[in-house]
Order: structure tokens, then C-alpha cells, then sequence
């Protein structure tokens, strides 16, 4: 005869309860280094589209910035350069305001300047004097289109048309451009060809957070400079 009784092995309702809850807890781990990996991919992408659209609205300004005083006999820097404090945007176009002759060690958001062009071709008509200029405008960087001008003293109005946007934010807290000034230095175009005593500088932001509440203009802290220095090589100082 056998003895003892006939023993059923197999798991308990607690090991189930303990394996069930060490698979929720595994779970919902995985589903926090998800939610992590794609909200710091998120974040990336967009630095990088800020890097990017920054970097190219750079190259623009520099270009744009080379007309400064060309074609212009003796063209000085309180001639042929103003700094204004604003540019108000109207239903009729953008206006700046507050303009005056430029000087070194000002910065400002606007910047104009006056260059000439040959109205006929092969240099057969007179000189047309144009201005024209980059602006910004809550963080965005525009450039002011060519426009016929006497002087600087008496600045055309931009129509909307007459305005492109070189850099638009992206909405994170930082990335912005930040002002223009001119400094007194000598220089070379591109830093290897023609002279001059005239720099531009471009000061811009780079966002070290995507909250807004932590970037604050006048704080260095809560961002990263960068600036971008293009030598006028058509423009003497006085």
C-alpha cells in the first residue's frame, strides 16, 4: 500500500499576484524610458532646427551686409549707416523710429545703410542710391529690402512685401537674436580679402531650457551667446 497523501504541485494565487505586479513594474519602467527618449528627441530636433535656421539667417546678414556703403564715394559710417531703437509693424508696412547717424560701441535692433547701384546697365546711367537693412523684431531677424533713398536722413517706408524673414523663433524660450552693433576695429572681408575699420556685429541666443519662465535676456545665465562679426569693408569711421 502507499502511504502520505498525494501532493498537487503548481503556483499559489500569491506568486501569481507577485508576478503580476513585477511585470506592471517592468512595464511601466519601459514606458517611462520611452516617454523620456522621445521627449529628449523632441528636444533635440528642435535645437538642432534652431542651429540651423540661425546658422543660415547668419550667412544671409553677412552677405546683406556687405552692400554697406558700395558705391559710394567716401562713404562714412554717420553718412552712410543709422541705428535706430525700433520698427514698428503697421497694417501699411514696417517703420523704423528713432533713427540716428550711427556710432561705434551702440547696440541697437535696427540697422541701416545706403549703397548705390548703376540704374543703366554697362555703367552707362548715373548711380541710384538705395537703402536697405536688417531688423529685429521680437527675436526674429528681418532684412529691409532695397528701397530707393536719398539719404539716410530720409528713410522709405517697407511694405510688407518689402520685408523678408531671415529668422523666425521656434518658440523655445532663448532662441532669439538679440541686437546689432558697430565696433571700431580693423578687419578684412571674410577674414581674407579687402580692408576695413568697421565691424557689424550680430548677437544672438541659443535657449539652454525649452521653459520659458527660465530665459531672461538681460542674464547670461540663462542662455548662450553667440555672435557673428562681418567686417565693413565699404564704410570708413568718421
Amino acid at each position: 500500500m502507499r502511504s502520505g497523501r498525494n501532493r498537487q504541485c503548481g503556483a499559489t494565487l500569491v506568486s501569481l499576484m507577485v508576478g503580476l505586479v513585477v511585470s506592471m513594474v517592468a512595464v511601466l519602467g519601459m514606458l517611462a524610458l520611452y516617454r523620456t527618449a522621445v521627449q529628449v528627441t523632441s528636444e533635440s530636433t528642435r535645437y538642432a532646427r534652431v542651429t540651423g535656421d540661425r546658422a543660415a539667417a547668419i550667412i544671409n546678414a553677412e552677405t546683406l551686409l556687405q552692400n554697406a556703403g558700395y558705391g559710394i564715394d567716401g562713404a562714412v559710417l554717420a553718412s552712410a549707416v543709422v541705428l535706430c531703437d525700433d520698427i514698428s509693424a503697421g497694417s501699411n508696412g514696417y517703420q523704423p523710429s528713432s533713427c540716428t547717424a550711427a556710432i561705434v560701441d551702440q547696440q541697437q535692433p535696427v540697422m541701416i545703410w545706403r549703397f548705390a547701384t548703376l540704374a543703366a546697365p554697362l555703367g552707362s546711367g548715373p548711380a541710384a542710391s538705395r537703402c536697405e537693412g536688417l531688423a529685429i523684431e521680437n527675436g526674429q531677424l528681418l532684412y529691409l529690402h532695397a528701397l530707393p533713398c536719398a539719404s539716410t536722413t530720409a528713410l522709405p517706408s517697407w511694405s510688407h512685401d518689402d520685408v523678408s524673414v531671415l529668422f523666425a523663433t521656434s518658440g523655445l524660450a532663448g532662441g532669439v537674436f538679440a541686437g546689432i552693433e558697430l565696433e571700431s576695429e580693423p578687419c578684412a572681408a571674410f577674414g581674407v580679402g579687402g580692408t576695413g575699420t568697421i565691424m557689424a556685429t550680430l548677437e544672438a541666443h541659443h535657449p539652454i531650457t525649452d521653459d520659458p519662465e527660465d530665459y531672461r535676456p538681460t542674464d547670461p545665465a540663462t542662455f548662450r551667446q553667440f555672435f557673428s562679426r562681418t567686417c565693413l569693408t565699404n564704410i570708413g569711421g568718421s
